[in-house]
């Protein structure tokens, strides 16, 4: 009876899950197929060493571990996408398995949704945002036309926007970049003004942006939220 050997063309009826019981390919009505010559490299050694020797019809059940297969889980392969490569009216949560809309690579697996942030979600919950580094994308609504030393990037929601602010200097943002998408990466930066404070601050906004401020728009303390800002980019 043929056994898997060097050399062999070798056709695998397989079933693939995780040690959480979360199956990933194949089941007992429909098992996945695999088809590879043993000993040339096509499979990870880790499997391949335990499948060599094998007959066939023999039915056999292990465990290949992570380091004899993709690793351990490393962070550093998390990989970061717009919302804009999802379907506008889908609600993505973290967990979530999707696929983008142009992946640049053939989908084999979906990707699993670590993290989602969105400008309303720091807006609406910025006691959770406090001080975390974030990367959000948006439209540039407004520039400080004095130094460009912030933009106001718009929301995924209407009328919400947040501000993405640089030491003077760091990055100078020109004004043509009104009416283009950034995406940046920044601290959030949650800070409760009074109203002394806020009109310090509209008189001071209006100085900047040659526009007027009435002080007695300031009805009570306020709770400003915002990004310290990091890194730009502008497209």
């Amino acid at each position: 009876m043929s056994v898997i050997a060097r050399d062999n063309y070798v056709t695998l009826e397989y079933r693939l899950w995780l040690d959480s019981g979360e199956q990933l390919r194949g089941t007992p009505e429909a098992p996945g197929v695999l088809t590879f010559i043993a000993g040339c490299n096509e499979l990870m050694p880790g499997l391949e060493r335990r499948l060599l020797g094998l007959r066939v019809e023999d039915a056999v059940e292990f465990t290949v571990p992570a380091a004899e297969a993709f690793g351990d889980y490393d962070p550093d392969f998390v990989q970061e996408w717009s919302h804009k490569v999802f379907p506008s009216d889908m609600e993505l949560k973290p967990g979530q398995k999707v696929l983008p809309a142009n992946l640049p690579f053939p989908p084999e697996y979906p990707l699993t949704v670590k993290e989602v942030t969105r400008v309303s979600d720091i807006l609406a919950h910025p006691e959770q945002y406090q001080g975390k580094r974030v990367k959000v994308e948006g439209a540039v609504v407004e520039v400080c036309k004095m130094r460009g030393c912030w933009i106001q990037i718009a929301g995924d929601k209407d009328f919400e926007s947040i501000r993405f602010k640089v030491d003077d200097g760091v990055i100078t943002f020109p004004l043509s970049a009104r009416g283009k998408t950034a995406l940046v990466e920044g601290v959030v930066s949650v800070t409760n003004l009074s109203v002394e404070e806020q009109k310090k601050q509209g008189e001071h906004m209006a100085q900047e942006q040659g526009t007027t401020f009435d002080p007695a728009s300031v009805k009570g303390p306020k709770t400003v939220v915002m990004l310290k800002g990091e890194g730009a980019e502008i497209r």
